[in-house]
């Protein structure tokens, strides 16, 4: 039997943002390139590795992952060993869903959330 799991959280921070991940993560040389193109990226070239998301503003995008977001999501995509939830946030709701694996816990002893 084949179950999904899925969490919708309302929230209020950055109403007007919008954005959802690509499947296609960057390599190092790929975020490199588009570095040099002159195309917007994040500093951190290693959450590329793990996460790509569209988006619809670009400014709200920056302020939504700060420096330190990005770090705790690369941690977080690391713990599951690279396979993360689907994670978008659209208007006032951000949304998680992935098919339901009993080794990928929504939580962690070892870890603080």
């Amino acid at each position: 039997m084949e179950r999904k799991q899925a969490i919708s959280v309302p929230t209020n921070y950055k109403p007007d943002l919008t954005f959802n991940k690509i499947e296609k993560n960057l390599s190092k040389k790929e975020y490199d390139k588009k570095i040099k193109k002159g195309e917007f990226l994040l500093e951190n070239y290693e959450f590329y590795q793990h996460y790509n998301f569209e988006y619809n503003d670009k400014i709200a995008f920056i302020d939504y992952f700060k420096v330190k977001t990005q770090e705790n999501f690369i941690q977080y995509s690391k713990y599951f060993n690279g396979e993360t939830y689907l994670f978008g946030k659209k208007n006032q709701n951000i949304y998680v869903a992935k098919d339901y694996s009993d080794r990928l816990l929504p939580y962690s002893s070892v870890y603080n959330w």
